[in-house]
């Protein structure tokens, strides 16, 4: 009886976060993105990731690492908007969303995958909050791009909220 008052609220607790955007900084630390894609030899460092997510079978590591990929990518969109970069910025969001996407597909709807759907939950509250800055700083077509990537995250956050709401609530 307990164990279902813990969960339940647990389960409105991360609703609420998922219905409001954010408007603290979400403690959820985006890794260092390493090569650029302005980089002359970016090609090499997808054509590793590409390989690395085709020879990950198990679905619950898949998830994890499309997850990694994508908190990468908006790293590095982050950084090449910074530099001023803008429209390879937005195009990289954009990027890291559908890796997002791809996570949350790929993702075990499972119990023994609860704590991959607690990381997506946080996550999609700081790329929320990541799209919202940088959307800030840009204009014009770079504005609508990073649109599409908010857009995309929004459903993203939704279908992760049933999920994770439809496995911490065991069904009667």
């Amino acid at each position: 009886m307990v164990k279902k008052f813990l969960v339940a609220i647990l389960v409105l607790y991360l609703g609420g976060l998922l219905a409001a955007r954010p408007a603290v900084a979400v403690d959820y630390a985006l890794p260092y993105p390493g090569m650029l894609p302005d980089s002359p030899v970016y090609f090499l460092k997808v054509f590793r990731d590409q390989v690395t997510l085709f020879l990950v079978h198990d679905p619950k590591e898949k998830a994890f690492y499309e997850l990694m990929l994508s908190d990468k990518r908006l790293a590095a969109g982050e950084m090449l908007i910074d530099k001023g970069e803008k429209t390879l910025g937005a195009q990289t969001v954009v990027q890291a969303q559908d890796y997002f996407s791809a996570a949350v597909d790929a993702a075990p709807q499972t119990k023994d995958a609860q704590d991959l759907w607690s990381k997506l939950t946080i996550a999609t509250s700081k790329h929320s909050e990541v799209i919202a800055a940088l959307t800030l700083k840009v204009s014009g077509k770079d504005s609508d791009v990073l649109a599409v990537a908010d857009r995309e995250n929004r459903n993203s956050s939704n279908r992760v909220k049933e999920i994770f709401l439809r496995l911490a609530i065991p069904a009667k």
